[in-house]
């Protein structure tokens, strides 16, 4: 016998006899999907990001620094950007009293299947992380695809990795706060950052 539990924001499906998860199920988007696209995968070390080109706008390309490839530990996850946000310098973020950093806002996608770096994935979001990155607000979303065969203890797993992970990216400038699951504060973080473009 199966039966719906919903637990911490996740709905599974649950064995009764066995009470094993049988499958992870996305929580409601506060639209149809969110579109993100990835920068760096799982064990790469350099990634590409949203840059403004005064010739063609905004491109991807390398994330540099002092003209060099930025080189980073190795994520255990997909992370990128959610198109269409912004996380604006001219505007105090609600629930840390900063300004943005002035970049789409992050995430980090639990993916279920591949994903190629700079195409884009549509997703749901399932939680965030509330960051400082020097005295900025900079959020970072949680994901999972659309349609995934995760199950809960997949998805904590890469939450518990992705947490460690991101307590490392910036060492001497990201301070990770918490990470929130419910949905309407969630739901209240992305469209607070949705832009129109």
């Amino acid at each position: 016998m199966v039966e719906t539990v919903t637990h911490n924001g996740y709905t599974s499906l649950i064995n009764i006899e066995s009470q094993k998860a049988i499958k992870f199920s996305t929580y409601k988007c506060p639209s149809a999907h969110i579109t993100f696209v990835p920068e760096i995968l799982p064990g790469e070390t350099t990634k590409i990001e949203l840059k403004d080109d005064p010739f063609h706008g905004e491109v991807l390309g390398t994330d540099l620094i002092a003209g060099l490839p930025r080189v980073i530990k190795p994520p255990p996850v997909v992370y990128g950007f959610i198109t269409c946000t912004l996380s604006s310098n001219d505007v105090i973020d609600p629930w840390l009293g900063l300004p943005g950093d002035g970049d789409c806002l992050d995430a980090v996608l639990i993916a279920s299947e591949s994903c190629i770096r700079g195409h884009p994935v549509s997703c749901c979001a399932i939680g965030a992380w509330m960051c400082n990155d020097n005295d900025e607000s900079d959020w970072k979303i949680a994901l999972v695809n659309l349609d995934n065969d995760l199950t809960t203890q997949e998805v904590e797993k890469a939450i518990n990795e992705a947490t460690e992970w991101l307590k490392t990216y910036k060492p001497n400038c990201l301070r990770v706060i918490k990470y929130i699951r419910d949905p309407i504060i969630l739901s209240e973080i992305i469209s607070h950052h949705q832009t129109t473009d």
